[in-house]
């Protein structure tokens, strides 16, 4: 349950903003399951209904190349209530659509929104870490991911398994929750202490890169990540259609709950990877400081390694990118020159 009142410790804010998080990639997957009635209500080919899939990716590269650096220049807040408000937009769109026109638009929008807001709540979390636990951070978000995403085929295939208005019920509670999600940000402290004050000190211009000695042990885990969540959202997408048509099991909670179990499989797989991988950091390097909340809320210092830097740049994870049916999460950070 979304606190209503201001968090007490640095952990109460992380949780928060995480709660806020699971709400924004949840919305990237309930529709999932209803697929199949849309298909059925409007007449459209596996084709079509393959781009409706595919359009989330230019509404989320968008957001990732032209405005990840936004929050970082303009602060977590004033950024997350405008995703959120697209957000309810493409919630809209989904619970008014009376065409196939109705779907693209909101996928794209949806897109956008999970894009924009996953970058700034991502990099929101790491910053309310306390000291010496900048670890904590990528596990709060990556829990946070996860749980959304498993969780939004179970509430989108409820109402459809009952008919209870398959096709706006899920939209109305979700646009409630959204509200709520930014009415509580409005809670969290401030992180980025110097923000633009002008349009014309906004700088958009994408600037993508992996430090030079950290690109070695980048490539490995990122191809392994791009086509892990590739597969994952290529099943996301078949799993309604192959139960409905191939297994002539057409019930909405059953492909709900296999998503379910799908994102939650996925989930443990990275936990468990996140885990292992700080453990042999913390072994090979049992006194090296972790990335501190005060580097993370200035503008000169580093998100995405542990020394000072000046230059801002995108880590974007593997996961952002791929899967054309589901939400993903990027990092705007920044990294050593």
């Amino acid at each position: 349950m979304l606190m209503t009142r201001a968090p007490k410790s640095r952990i109460g804010a992380s949780t928060l903003v995480a709660i806020a998080l699971a709400i924004m990639f949840l919305g990237a997957t309930l529709p999932t399951p209803l697929y199949p009635l849309y298909r059925h209500r409007f007449g459209f080919s596996e084709v079509t209904l393959t781009l409706v899939y595919s359009v989330y990716v230019l509404g989320n590269l968008g957001a990732l190349f032209f405005f990840a650096r936004l929050s970082d220049q303009i602060g977590r807040k004033a950024t997350a209530w405008p995703a959120i408000g697209i957000g309810m937009a493409s919630t809209a769109a989904f619970g008014l659509a009376s065409g196939t026109a109705w779907l693209f638009a909101a996928r794209a929008l949806s897109g956008f929104s999970t894009g924009l807001a996953s970058g700034t709540l991502t990099a929101w979390i790491a910053e309310l870490q306390p000291e010496g636990r900048s670890g904590a951070g990528a596990v709060t978000a990556t829990v946070a991911n996860f749980s959304g995403l498993a969780i939004g085929p179970l509430i989108g295939s409820l109402p459809a398994q009952f008919e209870l208005q398959p096709l706006r019920l899920p939209f109305v509670v979700y646009i409630v929750v959204l509200a709520a999600a930014g009415t509580a940000l409005s809670f969290v402290p401030e992180t980025v202490d110097k923000r633009a004050r002008r349009f014309a000190e906004l700088s958009l211009r994408p600037r993508l890169g992996v430090p030079r000695e950290r690109l070695a042990a980048f490539v490995s885990p990122a191809v392994t990540a791009f086509v892990t969540f590739a597969l994952i959202g290529f099943y996301a997408a078949l799993i309604p259609g192959v139960l409905a048509e191939a297994l002539k099991d057409s019930r909405p909670l059953v492909s709900g709950a296999v998503l379910f179990l799908l994102f939650t499989v996925a989930d443990r797989d990275v936990l468990r990877q996140l885990v292992t991988r700080d453990r042999h950091r913390l072994a090979v390097h049992p006194h090296r400081p972790g990335v501190r909340a005060s580097n993370l809320r200035r503008p000169d210092r580093v998100a995405c390694g542990d020394r000072p830097g000046g230059r801002l740049e995108i880590c974007t994870q593997k996961r952002e990118l791929t899967g054309a049916g589901n939400g993903r999460e990027s990092n705007a950070r920044k990294s050593p020159r």
